[in-house]
Parts: structure tokens; C-alpha cells; sequence
């Protein structure tokens, strides 16, 4: 996808009215797992719901063993959601069919329906939009891709508190710990934030519900050909007097002209470059010496002479080794 959000199947999780009011009226303040199994995720849910239902009967699971052995890890972030949203959430984690029952009983079975990667729909960017929350700045130093979502969470709530919460899934193919996330962005919205963290990871955005699920990107998108020019927005059009760089790492060359482009953007945003730490250390050393210079082109060169491939993003690009 790589600018936008895309669509979610409909709900695999389906009720009988009884079983679905009560399945809505019970709601989790926090839901948390990471690396969770399905039969752990099943337990929680089902103890907690009966700490959380007022009549202290909750719900109980019919999983057989195919079910609750499944080798898939869930990953979740939720907060102050109802248990049949959390169930939805769960259905297409673990490729599931969640039926509640009349009598509060949640059967639950493999689906055969479509697992992901779910396809992009350009007409969700809305729902990314709709989170009206600029960071002052996205500031990471090796973080995982776990710890980069949670910081864009966690402060997204801290801007915006009484507002509805940011519920984040990551699809059981991707790994919490990885990549090691290098940034320096100021002023980002939540939208390109979140666009750029999954970026980073070879993934993409799409919108479920209420949740935003990262997943892996159903195929790489934004790789510019050798030579072209990377669009910076209007801090990339500045012009750098000179670029001297003598055996310089790409780490180094980076923070060169993220510092200068901030020195010469009246709006002192500069320039927005991703990188992750493994193309931090197998990027070539960078001896170069240009003259007046847009920061594009100079962006151009550095990545030409480190051996490294550009991806344009929203307003800013990733840098990584070639595949």
C-alpha cells in the first residue's frame, strides 16, 4: 500500500442476540497480548469476562485442541473495547470463525476464509485521517517495531484524552522485535506516522474496525529507479551550498542533511529519511563533495554512493539494501 489504509473483510465473528448484547455490554478496559497463544488469548478472555460481567457469569470457549494448539502468536494492543470487538480482532489474527451463542457460549473453529494480506482501499485513508494528532516528533534510536507503535499510541492518547482509544494489531507474520527503527521526524500525524513505522518493517496499514492492523505489505511499492529524485516535499527543494563528506557512514551522511535541511526550512521541519538498522551497518562508506545541490539530489547521491535503494513514502523515503 505504502500511502494509505486499506479494508478489512467483514466481521468472522457472528452472534445470537442474547449471546451478542452480552458479548457488548462487557468491556475490557485494556487488552494486551504479545506473542500470545490462542489458547492463552481464549483463557484471559474468558476469565476477565467474568471479572467484568456484573452477573459474574461471562463467557466460556468451545475450542477443541487443532484450535487452542495453533502454532499462531497474537499480538494486540487494545483499550476500553467491547469483548465482541476484541473477538472480531482475534477471528482474523488466528484465522478463525467466532460464533456466540444464545446461551453466552463462544464456539470457536478454524476458518477457511481469506487470511491476509487483506487488499489496500485508497477510500480508508479517512479513517487514518480522522486521528486528528500531530506528533512534535517521532525520535528513534534502534526501536522495534512493537516500541514504535506503542509510542505513537501512547502519546496519540496523551494528546487526545477522553477521546476514543487506538486499538493496534500486528498480524502473526510480522515479528514485535523487528527491524530496529531509525527516525528523526518532527511534526508527523498520526496517519503518516503510522504509515511510516510499517513502511520500515516491509509492511503496510489497513483499517479493521475500529484498529488499525499492520500487516505485511502484499508486495514492496515506492522503490524509485536508479537517478530519479526523491520528493522531500518543499524542504527537499532547499539548496545545499556544498556537501562534503570524506568516508562518512550513512548514519552520518543522514544527519547531515536532516540538521541542514532544518538550518534552511523557514518551517524548520526539514526533511523526513527512515532507515533501519541493518541498513545502517551494511551501507558503504560515502566520500563525496557536491556543490549547490538540492537536498533531493544530495539525498540521490548519498544513497548511490552507499549502495542503497530509495522508497518514496508520504513526504518522506526509507532507505534499505537492495532485496
Amino acid at each position: 500500500m505504502g500511502e494509505g489504509c486499506a479494508q478489512a473483510p467483514q466481521s468472522r465473528a457472528s452472534a445470537a442476540s442474547s449471546g451478542a448484547q452480552l458479548a457488548d455490554t462487557i468491556i475490557f478496559p485494556q487488552c494486551v497480548f504479545h506473542k500470545a497463544s490462542v489458547s492463552e488469548a481464549l483463557e484471559f478472555l474468558q476469565v476477565k469476562s467474568r471479572d467484568l460481567d456484573p452477573a459474574k457469569r461471562g463467557v466460556s470457549f468451545l475450542a477443541g485442541d487443532a484450535v487452542r494448539n495453533s502454532p499462531v502468536k497474537i499480538t494486540m494492543n487494545c483499550h476500553d473495547v467491547p469483548l465482541s470487538e476484541l473477538l472480531d480482532y482475534l477471528a482474523h489474527l488466528a484465522g478463525l470463525e467466532i460464533v456466540v451463542q444464545a446461551s453466552g457460549d463462544v464456539k470457536v473453529t478454524s476458518s477457511a476464509r481469506m487470511t491476509p494480506p487483506y487488499l489496500a482501499s485508497a477510500a480508508t485513508q479517512r479513517q487514518l485521517d480522522q486521528v486528528a494528532v500531530v506528533l512534535p516528533q517521532m525520535r528513534f534510536e534502534k526501536a522495534s517495531l512493537g516500541e514504535a507503535l506503542e509510542f505513537v499510541r501512547v502519546i496519540t492518547e496523551k494528546q487526545k484524552p477522553g477521546q476514543s482509544k487506538m486499538h493496534i494489531l500486528l498480524d502473526p507474520a510480522l515479528d514485535a522485535e523487528k527491524p530496529q527503527i531509525i527516525s528523526d521526524v518532527l511534526d508527523v500525524t498520526v496517519a503518516d506516522a503510522l504509515v511510516y513505522i510499517a513502511a520500515v518493517a516491509d509492511a503496510e496499514v489497513i483499517c479493521m474496525r475500529n484498529a488499525f492492523y499492520i500487516q505485511p505489505a502484499a508486495q514492496p511499492r515506492g522503490k524509485l529507479a536508479d537517478g530519479s529524485l526523491p520528493d522531500l516535499g518543499t524542504p527537499g527543494k532547499a539548496v545545499l551550498p556544498r556537501m562534503p563528506f570524506q568516508g562518512a557512514t550513512l548514519r552520518e551522511a543522514i544527519d547531515f542533511l536532516v540538521n541542514r535541511s532544518r538550518d534552511l526550512d523557514p518551517e524548520k521541519k526539514g526533511v523526513r529519511i527512515l532507515i533501519d538498522e541493518e541498513t545502517r551497518k551494511a551501507a558503504g562508506k560515502i566520500t563525496l563533495d557536491s556543490h549547490d545541490v538540492t537536498l533531493e539530489r544530495a539525498l540521490m547521491q548519498v544513497a548511490a554512493v552507499a549502495g542503497v535503494d530509495i522508497y518514496q513514502l508520504r513526504g518522506a523515503v526509507r532507505l534499505r539494501m537492495p532485496r
